[in-house]
């Protein structure tokens, strides 16, 4: 709106070695209006390469909203993952953490999950998923299966199959997903989906 004026001031670091980095960031936005808001944004990270083959990882994202010096919103958003890649394919372990906060809610989410893959020669593949969240409606298990396969260049396309435990959002217990998209090399991907029917994402956030 022309009678809100907007500012914003922050800071970054980064630190980087051949088997280390790390990096963070912090943000103040303000705007002026007739509900002035401030907003807190705090994020950063880290990985670490233990071994050739194995790699640490972590992120997280704080943000801290005011109107009228009073607090109306604050969100966490964090993972934890360890990947192990070897010959023919790959296993990722993360853990996840999410919480949003408001005056009238508040929800909290831990997710741990398990994510292989394997490749079968230089054009299929298969990857899956298993994931446990427990949220504020009980424990939630969800797991999905990928098959893909390159078409030519790093030219992909893939189909997934999710199913879930509980549905909390009152959706479905199942999906199935198309996608398409290219695969530069086994560590960057770009791809396209659609989702058929079905959930989004592993189906345990409450939509």
């Amino acid at each position: 709106p022309p009678d809100v004026a907007r500012n914003a001031g922050g800071v970054s670091l980064a630190f980087e070695r051949e088997r280390v980095r790390f990096f963070a960031s912090g943000e103040v936005r303000d705007e002026q209006g007739a509900t002035p808001l401030r907003q807190f944004v705090v994020s950063g990270g880290g990985e670490a390469r233990l071994h050739r083959d194995v790699s640490l990882s972590a992120r997280a994202l704080w943000t801290h909203s005011m109107k009228n010096s009073l607090l109306t919103g604050r969100t966490v958003d964090a993972t934890a993952a360890i990947a192990w890649r070897f010959g023919r394919g790959a296993v990722l372990a993360r853990y996840a953490y999410k919480q949003n906060w408001a005056p009238s809610f508040e929800e909290k989410l831990h997710v741990v999950s398990l994510l292989p893959t394997v490749r079968f020669g230089d054009r299929f593949a298969i990857s899956a998923g298993a994931n446990l969240g427990l949220t504020r409606f009980g424990p939630i298990f969800s797991a999905s299966i990928r098959p893909s396969v390159r078409l030519f260049a790093g030219l992909e396309i893939a189909g997934e199959a999710a199913a879930r435990t509980l549905a909390p959002d009152g959706g479905s217990w199942a999906s199935l997903r198309g996608e398409v998209g290219y695969r530069f090399d086994h560590r960057f991907f770009v791809g396209a989906g659609y989702t058929a029917f079905g959930f989004s994402g592993t189906g345990l956030e409450n939509a």
